[in-house]
């Protein structure tokens, strides 16, 4: 890889990774405006949480094994080109 190619997916990496931390640590500050707007208790909004949180977690690192196999290509929703299939 060229160091510039290194450095724009380094980068890319960098706002990935802040990206999905944010989205997932924004409930944690949200816990009371979400209680109220559901009309369900703090303790229950951060349990549902927090189990959220725990399967994000536990099922990452396993699935990545599997993942790794698959080629970059694979399951693409929509393609173009001369390959392109219907």
């Amino acid at each position: 890889m060229q160091p510039r190619t290194e450095l724009v997916a380094t980068f890319a990496l960098a706002t990935l990774a802040f990206i999905v931390v944010t989205g997932e640590t924004t409930p944690i500050g949200l816990i009371s405006d979400i209680a109220a707007g559901v009309g369900t208790s703090e303790s229950r909004v951060g349990l549902t949480v927090n189990w959220c949180a725990l399967v994000a977690g536990g099922t990452a690192v396993p699935l990545t094994r599997p993942a790794r196999r698959r080629t970059r290509g694979a399951g693409r929703a929509s393609r173009t080109g001369p390959g392109a299939r219907c």
